[in-house]
């Protein structure tokens, strides 16, 4: 299961809280700081001191996510340099595939007596 922060970090924008200023107030360490930031999972304790703080459900500040954001947005980076024009990715694949077949018949003929 993947989770994002991005809502709790709007309330602080709305709030007109900065980051360090938010966590001094409710008490939480710069490393759960970060991993806020990174959308890595904390524990429960630290999302309701931080919905106590900010008078707000978890609802408000925590989205589960299908998929690693991280990893679509690697994904959606590639796909923009793979695919310049239609096709090319095709070609890419036919292209490596065929340079994988020519590999591994050499090491099957390197292998055979």
């Amino acid at each position: 299961m993947y989770v994002t922060y991005n809502n709790l970090f709007k309330l602080l924008i709305d709030k007109g809280l900065n980051k360090t200023e938010f966590a001094r107030e409710v008490g939480i360490s710069s490393n759960t700081l970060a991993k806020l930031s990174k959308n890595e999972l904390v524990s429960l304790e630290v999302l309701v001191r931080i919905c106590r703080q900010l008078d707000c459900s978890l609802g408000d500040m925590v989205q589960q996510c299908l998929t690693d954001p991280k990893y679509a947005q690697g994904r959606d980076a590639a796909r923009a340099q793979t695919w310049v024009y239609p096709g090319e990715g095709a070609v890419r694949a036919a292209d490596y595939l065929e340079q994988k077949v020519k590999e591994l018949t050499a090491t099957h003929e390197e292998k055979e007596p």
